[in-house]
C-alpha cells in the first residue's frame, strides 16, 4: 500500500483500522504498535531492476535443485552444490542480505533451522562475500526481534559466525513504487538494508498458514515490508494476491526450502510437524513454492493446500502474473540426487513435484 495513495484510497484507512486493533491490545503492547504503524515510510526511490535467474539449464530452464539428508547442514551444502554452486551468484567481494523466517521465536519448520542459516554463511565466507547481514522483523510489531531470534536459535548463529544482524524494525525506510503492475498497493516501504543489498537470499520454510494457507517463499517477505502495508494486507479480501504483489521491490539470487521438518497443518507458529529432510535450492520462488507445495499437499492434512491444484494457489497465480517466475511446470528443470534414491519420503515428493506441478525431472547423475 502507498502510504500516500492507500489501497487505491487514503492512508488514514490503514492508520485508523490499525488504530482500532491497538486499542483491544494491552497498554504493553499498544505502544511499539502505534509506534510501528506512525513511523517514516521513508523517501520515494527508484524500483529496483528485476534480476533474471542465473540458475538455468543449457535449454533456458529454471533449475530447482532437490536433495534429502537427515543432517540440515550437509543438506544445505548438497543441494547448493547440485543447483550449481554460489558462483553463477557472483557473491564474491559483494555484500549479502540473507532473510530467514523468523516470524516468531519458536522452532523449525515456524522459523528457518539454526544449521541451515550457519551453512549458508559458512558458504557465503568461504565464497569470499564481503560483507553479510541477516536482517528479519518478527511478528506483531510488539515482538522484539532480537529476542525472537534468541529463542529460536538463529541470533546464536548470527553472533557465532561474525555475521551483522539487522532488525528491520530500526531500519531506516524507502518508499518503493510499484506502478501500475500492483492490483492494489501504489508503493510498498521496506528496509533500507534490503534495497541496497547487493546479493538477496531468502530461507524460507516449508509449513501451512492459517490466513495465507501456505507461507514459502512468496510470502517470505512479507517480512520486509512496513508494518502498515502489513496491516492493510492482513485486513483485505484480497490478501493471497496481494502478497505476490508485495514481492515486486524484492529480486532474491538464490532461494533455499528448508524442509527439514514440515508444518503440515495449522501454522504459522504451530501445528502438526512433521520430519521431512527435504532441501530445494533455486533462483525461481514460484518453482520452489510449487515444491514445498507438493510435500505439503501430499499429507492431506491441510485442506487450504490439499483441496487446490499447486498452479491453482491464488499466491501462484498472481506471482506468474507477474513474472516473478516460471508460468508453467515446462519452464523449470527438476535436479535430483541419486544418492536419496533409498529415501521413500524423498521419491515421493520428486514423483509429486512431476505429477501435480508439471515439473520434468533431471537426474543429477544424467
Amino acid at each position: 500500500m502507498s502510504f500516500r495513495r492507500g489501497l487505491r484510497s487514503p492512508a488514514g484507512i490503514a492508520v485508523a483500522l490499525g488504530a482500532a486493533g491497538v486499542m483491544i491490545l494491552t497498554l504493553r503492547e499498544a505502544v511499539p504498535v502505534a509506534r510501528m504503524l506512525l513511523i517514516d515510510p521513508g523517501p520515494l526511490v527508484p524500483p529496483p531492476e528485476p534480476k533474471p535467474n542465473v540458475y538455468r539449464d543449457p535449454e533456458g530452464r529454471g533449475l530447482i535443485a532437490a536433495t534429502s539428508d537427515p543432517d540440515p547442514g550437509t543438506g544445505v551444502r548438497r543441494v547448493v552444490d547440485l543447483l550449481g554452486g554460489l558462483t553463477p551468484a557472483d557473491v564474491a567481494g559483494q555484500r549479502v542480505v540473507i532473510k530467514p523466517n523468523a516470524n516468531s521465536g519458536m522452532p523449525a519448520p515456524a522459523s528457518t533451522s539454526p544449521e541451515v542459516l550457519e551453512a549458508v554463511i559458512r558458504l557465503l565466507q568461504e565464497h569470499g562475500a564481503r560483507e553479510i547481514i541477516v536482517g528479519e522483523m518478527s511478528g506483531p510489531p510488539w515482538y522484539d526481534t532480537a529476542r525472537e531470534m534468541r529463542r529460536n536459535g538463529l541470533l546464536d548463529v548470527i553472533e557465532r559466525t561474525g555475521a551483522r544482524f539487522v532488525d528491520f524494525k530500526d531500519d531506516a525506510w524507502v518508499t518503493v513504487p510499484l506502478g501500475d503492475r500492483s492490483e492494489h498497493f501504489a508503493t510498498a516501504s521496506i528496509p533500507r538494508t534490503l534495497y541496497e543489498a547487493e546479493r538477496l537470499i531468502g530461507l524460507p520454510t516449508i509449513k501451512t498458514h492459517f490466513l495465507a494457507g501456505y507461507s514459502m517463499s512468496i510470502k517470505l517477505w512479507f517480512g520486509g515490508v512496513h508494518p502498515r502495508n502489513r496491516v492493510a494486507t492482513h485486513l483485505s479480501r484480497h490478501r493471497d494476491r496481494i502478497l505476490a504483489d508485495l514481492n515486486l521491490p524484492f529480486w532474491p539470487d538464490l532461494l533455499i526450502l528448508d524442509g527439514s521438518r514440515s508444518l503440515i497443518s495449522g501454522g504459522p507458529k504451530k501445528g502438526d510437524v512433521v520430519r521431512t529432510d527435504l532441501f530445494f535450492a533455486s533462483g525461481d520462488r514460484i518453482g520452489l513454492d510449487l515444491c514445498g507445495l507438493s510435500v505439503l499437499k501430499g499429507f492431506e492434512k491441510w485442506p487450504a493446500v490439499a483441496d487446490l491444484g499447486v498452479w491453482e494457489q491464488p499466491q501462484i497465480q498472481r506471482a506468474a502474473e507477474l513474472e516473478l517466475g516460471a508460468a508453467e511446470g515446462k519452464q523449470l528443470a527438476l535436479v535430483t540426487d541419486p544418492a536419496c534414491d533409498h529415501r521413500p519420503l524423498y521419491r515421493a515428493t520428486i514423483r509429486q513435484i512431476t505429477e501435480w506441478a508439471g515439473i520434468p525431472e533431471r537426474r543429477a547423475d544424467g
